[in-house]
C-alpha cells in the first residue's frame, strides 16, 4: 500500500488462505489526517448508484473516469457512462477525521440506509473492508471450480499455512446455528466417498489415526453418552451394518477382555434387564 506521507501506524501481519498469494501486511485502525465517503450520481437519472470511500478525492474521480475500469458492475456501469459521453457526479461528501474502521462504518452506514430505500445501486458489498456481502454468480462459481480441479499445495505451502495458522483461534467457542448445520446436512447428504478416499480413511489406524493416544476426559463420554441416549437403530441401518460387516474378521478376534471389561459387561446387561422387567410390569 503507497501512503502520500508516513504516519504513525500499527502492523498486523496477514494471514495466507486459500486466496492469497503471499505473506504481507495490513494496516490496522490507521491513525488518518482525513478521508472521505462520497456518492457517485448518474447524470441521466439524478440517483445515486455508488457509495465509495478515498484519502483524495481528485485521484479518485480521475479512476472512476478512465477507461479500463473492472468488470464489476461499477464498472460496467461507468463504462455505460462514458460511451454515452457522460460522467458520473461526485456529491454528498462527508470528512471524516480518525480511525479507518470509523470511514468503513460510515460507507457501510451509507449503503444499508440508500438501499433501504430502494435505490440501486452498484456496490457488490455492503462496505467496509473486505469483500462481505459479495455474491458470485453461478458463472464466477464455475470458472473458480474448474480453476481449481486437480489444483494440490505444495509441501512449502502447507508447511506456510500450517505455521501462520497455529494458535489461531477464530472460531473457538462458536456454534453453528440451526440453519447452519441444516445446510451442511443437506450438502452431504447422499455424498459417497470414492475409493481411494475410503483407502485413505481405512490406512488411519492406530498411530496414524489423529486422536492416537488421546484418552477422552470423563467430560467427554459423559457428552457422548448423553447425545447417543435413546437413540434407536433403524432396521434398514442395522441391515446396511450387517451387509458391511459380512466375511470381516472382528477386531476383537482372538482378543480377552480384562476382568474389570467383563464386570462393566455384566453390569450394564442386569440394568438392562430391570429396565425391561420393570417396563413389562
Amino acid at each position: 500500500m503507497f501512503l502520500a506521507k508516513k504516519p504513525s501506524i500499527y502492523l498486523r501481519p496477514v494471514t495466507v488462505t486459500k486466496h492469497w498469494k503471499r505473506v504481507g501486511w495490513r494496516l490496522f485502525d490507521l491513525e488518518i489526517d482525513m478521508q472521505y465517503v462520497y456518492d457517485l450520481i448518474d447524470p441521466s437519472t439524478m440517483r445515486i448508484r455508488y457509495v465509495g470511500k478515498t484519502n483524495n478525492l481528485k485521484k479518485r474521480m480521475i479512476a472512476h473516469c478512465r477507461p479500463g475500469q473492472d468488470k464489476t458492475h461499477r464498472g460496467y456501469w461507468l463504462l455505460s457512462l462514458r460511451e454515452r459521453g457522460l460522467k458520473p457526479i461526485l456529491a454528498n461528501i462527508e470528512e471524516i477525521e480518525g480511525l479507518d474502521r470509523d470511514v468503513f462504518q460510515c460507507e457501510i452506514d451509507r449503503i444499508s440506509l440508500y438501499k433501504s430505500r430502494g435505490e440501486d445501486l452498484v456496490n457488490e458489498t455492503i462496505g467496509g473492508e473486505g469483500t462481505t456481502g459479495y455474491s458470485l454468480s453461478e458463472e464466477h462459481k464455475q470458472a473458480i471450480s474448474k480453476a481449481n480441479k486437480g489444483w494440490s499445495p505444495s509441501d512449502a505451502w502447507r508447511k506456510i499455512h500450517s505455521v501462520l495458522s497455529t494458535g489461531r483461534q477464530n472460531r473457538l467457542g462458536m456454534k453453528n446455528s440451526a440453519e447452519q448445520n441444516k445446510k451442511i446436512s443437506d450438502a452431504n447428504r447422499g455424498r459417497k466417498p470414492s475409493e481411494a478416499t475410503r483407502a485413505k480413511l481405512r490406512a488411519r489406524t492406530g498411530e496414524r489415526n489423529h486422536n492416537f493416544g488421546k484418552p477422552m476426559s470423563e467430560e467427554q463420554k459423559k457428552k457422548i453418552g448423553i447425545a447417543n441416549k435413546g437413540k434407536a437403530v433403524s432396521e434398514e441401518h442395522r441391515r446396511k451394518i450387517s451387509q458391511a460387516n459380512k466375511g470381516k474378521i472382528p477386531a476383537i478376534a482372538g482378543k480377552q477382555h480384562m476382568e474389570e471389561t467383563k464386570e462393566k459387561f455384566r453390569a450394564a446387561w442386569e440394568r438392562r434387564k430391570n429396565r425391561s422387567v420393570g417396563n413389562a410390569k
